[in-house]
């Protein structure tokens, strides 16, 4: 069931974030998290204010700029 007035929250939990502009580039995270894609599942642990949602957001603007399923 979901609840009036919070369909925008399931949105945001099922759309990738967007790019805000330009950002530290980090080629060598990037790099592992393709390499990733060889296994089942990865899991990206650092702490608050790290870049981890700027950095999946990239990940996944490169997948699919590469024409992988996301």
């Amino acid at each position: 069931m979901i609840l009036p007035g919070v369909d925008w929250l399931i949105d945001s939990k099922l759309s990738p974030p967007a790019l805000l502009g330009p950002t530290v580039p980090r080629a060598y995270a990037l790099q592992r998290l393709r390499d990733a894609l060889a296994g089942h599942a990865t899991l990206l642990v650092a702490p608050a204010g790290y870049g981890k949602t700027e950095l999946l957001a990239r990940w996944h603007q490169q997948c699919r700029d590469e024409g992988l399923r996301t």
